[in-house]
């Protein structure tokens, strides 16, 4: 009877007992046992709090949310490393190092050290064989700023390349703080009961905003209002997230299924007394109920390619399982899922999401317009890439006439904008350790016997073919919240994958290990390695955030914050970040609008900047400030118009031709920018060039119908005659 009993519960959260690990598979890094251990579970809670956090605020993508994500890491990175030498110094002699040998990640340092490289200094000469695009833009801005240094970057704005590089760190900090710390299969169930309440919240949550027609998210109401969202901002991107917290959901469902004794010719009476008698029965209710919210949720978010990519896994899986008997209970239970589903989502209102459908063909030409101009700006850097973070800032250029002045600032297609950042050795490192991951992981599970490493293997499995298959449509991974979860999900899924129980309840992990044997002393210097560069991360983010803190640059539409318009404050920013073109720019600004103080002086000569006869001139400083945002950042057009107009005002500069040159930048660089067109007409009107600026001014309303009027009342100020348009 105990026995029965103990073989029903073995499977259910919170009810495993701990057990001790096989003493060959467990890493040196943390030690041979999985006794209470205080630092290993704070770990564990922190990483938990973290992947909770982040859903819940906004989807991470404030600084505000995202250095709080960053902090809570490096602690938990730095505790783990304090544990590891603390093990070592007890030992005497030469140290074991021990890792984890994965089949995938030699790729995943590669790209990492990819995206390092694009932010080394290299020597000019070298530029020009490896990516001769790069070394062209820095080219172009050559006449306005005087030189070209000695040494440039593959990044095209190393700011944003050095902030995406903070972000795939930490989410290289999740993956390895869920592989090595969640091993026993307690931790496993735990954490996947987590994320089903994590998105049983976000259901619940959006289903709440979105029938009470509040349409808010937290204190922030949101500017438009269809489609349940939950705590993200992006509805796909709230499709993401359901579809990871839903699979993991349906294996903990079928794991629970195949636990359940139903035989062949039961009364339904019998059944009743079954459910009332064991505990697991209201518990797969439970978890049924909960799958078919969190799908009624992802439906009603309106996201076509979350409901698309959803359904093209769970229906043929289902399928597939009702041409077996032994199998059948799973693909029956799979349809009955996806129908409660579409009945629950079905009387809250599916029209808007047949609306969408509908209007699939016209809103798929204008993806097409934009992955077509993805892979134009791919084209043109083929081999490193624009930069990791980068697309914004470089896609103007290839932008089509259709988005105009619109800012876009990501391809809609991960994979797409993926290779346009990476380049073609990015790519393929990314794609073959997807590869590595699907193949390796289907192998082992192939080899599992327990419905708990089936269901819930095959479900960390499926989740990277529905998040991949749904990438090529959204910027789904662009959201921290995403993207930190799926690396915790991968690991998760790995270590299910590889997890074995073996007589008496002793917990094994079949996975491979590699071992290194050192010298006390090598150990303990290369502890002090990694403790240094863990340091300088922690720096460089704390930089980053307090600089954002003080004055912010990225944008976040739900806390109001003024500009800033405080001249000290915006240098005692770039001091904290240099690499920060559009804090330079924003100097430039309150220079030219409020004037330069003797102080802000003495700060830029301190910097190497200005000349001795400029004095206190405001108009000589800002250029000198914005000519520094457009040396960090050549490819921001609007660097290059406001340069303009600050030359035009000095005779010698705009005698030669240096206003008009960088007029000329700005209108390549967005060529579609009608805005652009438009002021290249008025310098040109201004200089008395009347053909040329007739061109421009008819470019400029073929690309914006809107600047008409501005047209008119400008060549009638003027007195130039008949307007051209």
């Amino acid at each position: 009877m105990r026995k029965g009993l103990r073989k029903q519960r073995s499977w259910i959260p919170f009810q495993v007992r701990r057990k001790a690990a096989h003493p060959r598979t467990e890493p040196a890094a943390y030690g041979s046992s999985q006794s209470l251990d205080p630092v290993r579970s704070a770990i564990r809670i922190g990483l938990k709090g973290v992947l909770v956090f982040a859903p819940l605020a906004f989807g991470a993508v404030h600084s505000w949310a995202y250095g709080i994500i960053w902090a809570t890491l490096w602690l938990l990175v730095g505790l783990w490393g304090l544990r590891t030498w603390a093990s070592w110094r007890k030992r005497s002699g030469a140290v074991d190092l021990a890792w984890i040998r994965l089949p995938f990640q030699p790729l995943m340092i590669l790209f990492a050290l990819w995206v390092i490289l694009q932010l080394l200094p290299l020597p000019v000469p070298w530029i020009q064989p490896i990516q001769p695009e790069t070394l062209e833009a820095h080219q172009r801005a050559v006449p306005l700023l005087g030189d070209l240094p000695a040494f440039l970057r593959l990044s095209l704005y190393p700011h944003a390349t050095q902030v995406g590089l903070f972000h795939l760190w930490s989410y290289a900090a999740v993956f390895y703080l869920t592989l090595y710390h969640l091993r026993s299969r307690a931790h496993l169930v735990r954490m996947a009961a987590l994320w089903v309440l994590i998105g049983t919240f976000e259901a619940l949550y959006g289903l709440l905003e979105y029938l009470g027609g509040t349409h808010r998210i937290w204190w922030w109401v949101k500017p438009f209002a269809s489609g349940v969202t939950g705590t993200f901002i992006n509805r796909d991107h709230l499709a993401g997230f359901l579809e990871m917290t839903l699979l993991v959901a349906i294996g903990l469902l079928l794991a629970l299924r195949a636990q359940l004794d139903v035989r062949k010719g039961m009364s339904w009476r019998a059944r009743m007394a079954q459910l009332g008698r064991d505990e697991r029965w209201a518990k797969a209710l439970l978890l049924g109920f909960l799958c078919v919210l969190m799908g009624a949720a992802l439906f009603l978010s309106l996201s076509r390619g979350g409901v698309i990519s959803l359904t093209a896994v769970i229906l043929p899986l289902s399928a597939a399982l009702l041409f077996r008997s032994s199998t059948r209970r799973y693909g029956l239970l799979g349809l009955a899922i996806f129908g409660g589903m579409l009945l629950y989502a079905m009387p809250l209102g599916l029209e808007g999401l047949l609306n969408r459908f509908s209007s699939m063909e016209q809103d798929l030409e204008v993806r097409r317009e934009l992955w077509k101009s993805t892979q134009q700006l791919a084209r043109t850097y083929p081999l490193t890439g624009s930069g990791w973070g980068t697309f914004e800032w470089v896609y103007p250029r290839f932008k089509p006439a259709r988005f105009g002045e619109m800012i876009v600032a990501h391809a809609h297609n991960d994979w797409a904008e993926l290779l346009a950042e990476t380049g073609v050795v990015g790519l393929a490192a990314v794609l073959v350790g997807v590869v590595l991951y699907l193949a390796v992981g289907f192998v082992k599970w192939r080899r599992r016997r327990s419905p708990w490493g089936i269901w819930l293997g095959f479900s960390a499995l499926a989740t990277v073919i529905v998040l991949g298959t749904h990438g090529f449509g959204e910027f789904l991974l662009h959201t921290q919240a995403n993207a930190l979860t799926l690396s915790a999900v991968l690991a998760w899924g790995w270590a299910v994958l590889h997890h074995h129980r073996r007589g008496e309840g002793r917990e094994h992990l079949d996975w491979p290990r590699g071992r290194l044997r050192i010298p006390r002393l090598g150990a303990h210097l290369l502890m002090v390695l990694l403790a240094s560069v863990h340091l300088a991360l922690g720096i460089g983010m704390a930089r980053h955030l307090l600089a954002e803190w003080q004055a912010p640059t990225e944008r976040n539409s739900t806390l109001p914050r003024p500009e800033i318009h405080d001249v000290p404050l915006l240098a005692r920013a770039v001091n904290l970040e240099p690499a920060n073109a559009m804090r330079w720019m924003l100097l430039s600004r309150e220079v030219l609008e409020h004037g330069i103080s003797p102080e802000t002086v003495r700060w830029a000569r301190r910097r190497g900047l200005g000349r001795e006869e400029w004095g206190e001139d405001s108009l000589a400083w800002a250029r000198a400030f914005l000519r520094e945002a457009l040396r960090r950042n050549p490819t921001n057009p609007d660097y290059y118009d406001r340069l303009a107009w600050l030359l035009a005002n000095l005779p010698e500069e705009r005698e030669a031709g240096l206003a008009e040159y960088a007029l000329m930048q700005a209108v390549h660089l967005e060529p579609e920018n009608g805005v652009r067109h438009f002021r290249l007409g008025h310098f040109l009107l201004l200089e008395g060039r009347i053909e040329e600026a007739k061109t421009a001014f008819r470019e400029a309303i073929r690309l914006a119908p809107r600047l008409k009027r501005a047209l008119r009342s400008e060549w009638k100020l003027l007195g130039k005659g008949k307007p051209p348009i």
